[in-house]
């Protein structure tokens, strides 16, 4: 029997025979608060499940389902989510540093003051999610970020190499010392690593200046 307890009061809130947590169908459960420390969820269905500040650190998530999940203030840190599907789920305040994303799917989620300082993100669908949030040293590389909200969002030190921002919206949005070469920007033009704020693009030397 697995029992899943609250993260302060210990009480038991979950409880299933089953002998683990990967795989199961958890549509709708009522998580709020709970402790999910390095358990193993993989390909679950977590679809609709309340999992407000539950506490997910080191949990493995790969490919399982959050679609409309509530994720307010749960903390994902170091987890290991990729391949999961994020669309519609609601995540403010969610924190989730240094977690593995890589390919999972956020279409239409909404995460503002979110924190996910150097979250590997590569090759995720991020269109028309809300990421006003903190995403320093981030790895977005291919990330699709086609109609994001983007808005003051800090993404210093971010590897945005080849994402597609088409049609986000950026104003406020902090790229200082980001990676952004062939990444495509709000206009859909393609961008380059000497143009992003706080670099100079190199001047280039006159023909007679190298000789002597």
């Amino acid at each position: 029997m697995i029992e899943i307890r609250h993260k302060e009061t210990k009480e038991v809130i979950f409880r299933s025979d089953a002998a683990s947590l990967a795989g199961q169908r958890l549509q709708g459960a009522r998580l709020a608060g709970a402790d999910l420390r390095g358990r193993n969820l993989c390909d679950s269905d977590l679809s609709n499940a309340d999992l407000r500040e539950a506490d997910l650190t080191g949990a493995e998530l790969g490919g399982a389902q959050f679609q409309s999940a509530i994720l307010t203030g749960a903390d994902l840190s170091e987890a290991n989510a990729a391949g999961a599907n994020f669309t519609e789920a609601s995540g403010q305040r969610l924190k989730a540093r240094s977690a593995n994303f890589a390919g999972a799917v956020f279409r239409y989620a909404k995460l503002p003051e979110c924190e996910l300082d150097g979250a590997i993100m590569i090759g995720c669908d991020l269109s028309i999610c809300d990421l006003r949030g903190m995403l320093p040293k981030a790895n977005l590389t291919r990330a699709d970020l086609r109609g994001a909200n983007l808005s003051g969002a800090d993404l210093s030190d971010a590897d945005l190499t080849g994402a597609n921002m088409t049609k986000a919206l950026t104003t406020g949005m902090k790229l200082t010392g980001a990676k952004v070469e062939g990444a495509l920007n709000a206009s859909g033009q393609r961008m380059h690593n000497f143009a992003r704020p706080g670099m100079r693009k190199p001047i280039a030397k006159k023909w007679w200046q190298f000789w002597g």
